[in-house]
This record gives C-alpha cells, sequence and structure tokens, in this order.
C-alpha cells in the first residue's frame, strides 16, 4: 500500500505483534497529534487508550559516552566508556590506546585535568 512501511526483518514476526508495537507508538504519538493518533487506535481496535507503554528495561543499552582524551589542548583520540566513570578509571582506559600512549612515551606529565564525562587532558612538557 505505502512503500515507506517496507520492513526488513530477519525474523518473521506475527501480525499481532506489528498490530501491538505500532499501537504502542500510536499512544507515544498521542500528544502530537492526538485526533489523529486516537482515530488510528479507535481502527486499530485498541483498548485503553490513555494507559502509556511500558519500558522493557531489558532492551534499554548500557550507559555509555564518548570522552575526548586531549593532550596539551588537542585531540588526539575519543573513547567510549561507561557513563559517570571515576577519574582514575578514565585515566587507566585512555592509557590503553596505542594513540595516547605513543604520545606519553618519554613525555613529562604536567597535570590531567579530568571533567567527568566529558574531557581528560594531559598537559605535557
Amino acid at each position: 500500500m505505502y512503500s515507506f512501511f517496507i520492513l526488513s526483518v530477519e525474523e518473521d514476526v506475527s501480525n499481532q505483534c506489528i498490530k501491538e508495537k505500532f499501537c504502542e507508538f500510536l499512544k507515544v504519538l498521542i500528544p502530537f497529534v492526538p485526533h489523529l493518533a486516537h482515530e488510528c487506535l479507535e481502527q486499530m481496535g485498541a483498548k485503553e487508550v490513555d494507559k502509556w507503554p511500558e519500558i522493557n528495561n531489558e532492551l534499554i543499552l548500557a550507559d555509555r559516552i564518548k570522552i575526548a582524551i586531549q593532550i596539551n589542548g588537542k585531540t588526539k583520540e575519543v573513547i567510549e566508556v561507561k557513563k559517570d566513570l571515576n577519574e582514575d578509571s578514565a585515566i587507566k582506559e585512555s592509557k590503553k590506546r596505542k594513540k595516547i600512549i605513543d604520545n606519553l612515551i618519554n613525555k613529562e606529565i604536567i597535570k590531567i585535568i579530568f571533567v567527568k564525562n566529558r574531557i581528560i587532558n594531559y598537559l605535557i612538557k
């Protein structure tokens, strides 16, 4: 019917599953397009239209963020680490990268500036 509704899935999905997920999607759309969403839910025969869909915590990815690793204020690497990682763990993680090791070898680290969930900046001589 509509070409933009083509789905590419590797597993067979039942029509009932697709209908349930589409109804959940329409419920999320209610604050933005209430008349259209309610009309579609009515046509789909959905019950409990005013109930917000439940969150499945098993599907939430681990909280990971990207931190820039700088040497004298110049970004050398961007690494992905757990969110809210403490300073010591973040520094250990950054020193595992070859680019960082190559830039720090035989250099004196004057100061390490750590901004949580943002950057690690090595000031070297």
